[in-house]
């Protein structure tokens, strides 16, 4: 017999109305609901303790065997980017992912020395690019979504036909292609819901234009927030919600989660607490069980003075994955928050289906709009509990942080990442910096 039950034979099971009448009394008047009770941006109730029997059934999750690292180079020179990527690998880490402009790089500078699995984001769709690369290289993947492009720079490549007759011949000679990014909506200020519906709308739509049964991969790329468990819970019914999918259509296929660093709790003047959230973000991945967790990327650094900060700051993460727990698949807490995020998520995913889809409520402006009002009752949120502090020294700027108005108006209206201490940095770097 098990140490386990000999203890719940000799002691009685505690009901879950005796625990919340010791909690009342341990309260001393002070009411629960307010007191103890924590609601999510979604409504969601974070209760104090959870019960088994307050579940509706039990969800499990395919977790990878193991967490890689990953690390983020923009490309502007094959042979830097090259040199970037050789000495990131010696550091520790386990893949790379290259950003490309150009459809005419010399590949073979980009990836010598390099035999560990490869992604090339490309800011172009061409279908000779990426045979002509995939033919060569195996052990790259190049990865694309049309929809990503429309939603997050509010224009096409070409036009809405034009990008799905590319993806489908894309998929034809990589199958591995396809990639949806969940990240752009966390980190322009969208709930958990809201992220896990409209990424789940996005599947659908690819499935409806180009068949997703040609493909043996889909890849989402994702960014997590400081609500610990309630950000487990996303992730996992993620996969719990994709895997449904593939199920109810009869489709095979592998489900990846590329961890993205979130951009919207970035500070510029704080590294501390920037080193304080990345942590917290990491253990969250280990937790639900993601496939790749990224470095910070090149584009994050705002001062030249952070550039030994942030290196010592992947150092770490390499260090943490190598030593990573088992993530949670069992425990009641997250179980009960996985299976209220999934009965809203489908909720708002059924309203957007009805709505025409995806990229038609984008089109029309209302994805946007409800974005917009979860990210403005969040930011004054913020405002009310957090005051940035002005830096004492004088940093050396390596690129201006803040959004910039372009040019050229986009075709629709795109989908911004926004961070929450913009507003009150804004000031302090034009104070700071407005004279050069």
């Amino acid at each position: 017999m098990k140490m386990n039950d000999i203890i719940f034979e000799r002691f009685a099971a505690i009901s879950t109305k005796q625990w919340k009448q010791k909690i009342q009394y341990e309260l001393q008047g002070l009411d629960y609901q307010k007191t103890l009770v924590k609601s999510s941006a979604d409504g969601i109730p974070q209760l104090p303790f959870y019960s088994e029997s307050e579940l509706k059934y039990r969800s499990i999750a395919d977790f990878p065997k193991k967490i890689n690292t990953c690390i983020y180079i923009t490309v502007n020179n094959e042979a830097t980017a090259n040199t970037k990527a050789v000495n990131a690998i010696n550091s520790g880490f386990t893949n790379i992912c290259f950003t490309i402009f150009n459809a005419e790089l010399d590949m073979d500078i980009l990836l010598q020395n390099i035999s560990v699995s490869t992604f090339i984001i490309p800011h172009f769709l061409n279908i000779d690019s990426y045979k002509k690369i995939q033919a060569n290289y195996p052990q790259v993947t190049v990865l694309s979504d049309p929809i990503g492009k429309i939603t997050q720079t509010g224009n096409w490549y070409r036009n809405f036909n034009h990008d799905f007759e590319q993806l489908d011949l894309i998929l034809n000679h990589s199958p591995s292609s396809l990639t949806i990014n969940q990240s752009l909506f966390h980190d322009a200020g969208a709930t958990p819901v809201q992220q896990l519906a409209y990424s789940l709308t996005q599947l659908k739509q690819y499935d409806h234009q180009i068949s997703l049964k040609k493909c043996n991969t889909i890849t989402y790329f994702v960014a997590v927030g400081t609500d610990f468990f309630i950000e487990i819970a996303k992730l996992k019914a993620l996969r719990i919600l994709t895997n449904s999918y593939f199920e109810s259509q009869n489709i095979t296929l592998n489900c990846l989660l590329f961890q993205q660093k979130s951009q919207r709790t970035i500070q510029l003047f704080d590294s501390d607490i920037n080193h304080e959230i990345s942590s917290i973000e990491c253990q969250i991945g280990q937790c639900a069980g993601v496939d790749f967790i990224t470095a910070y990327p090149e584009n994050y650094l705002y001062f030249k003075e952070d550039i030994p900060i942030i290196n010592a700051q992947n150092k770490l993460l390499i260090q943490n994955i190598k030593n990573s727990s088992i993530p949670i698949n069992d425990a009641i807490y997250i179980e009960k928050l996985t299976q209220q995020l999934i009965d809203k998520t489908l909720v708002l995913f059924e309203s957007i289906e009805q709505g025409g889809g995806f990229t038609n409520q984008l089109r029309k402006g209302i994805i946007q709009k409800k974005i917009k009002e979860k990210e403005s009752a969040e930011q004054k949120a913020f405002n009310q509990q957090f005051t940035v502090t002005t830096p004492t020294t004088k940093k050396t700027p390596i690129h201006y942080p803040f959004l910039k108005t372009k040019g050229h108006s986009p075709f629709w209206k795109p989908i911004i990442k926004k961070r929450l201490t913009a507003p009150q940095e804004k000031p302090i770097w034009d104070k700071l910096y407005s004279n050069g």
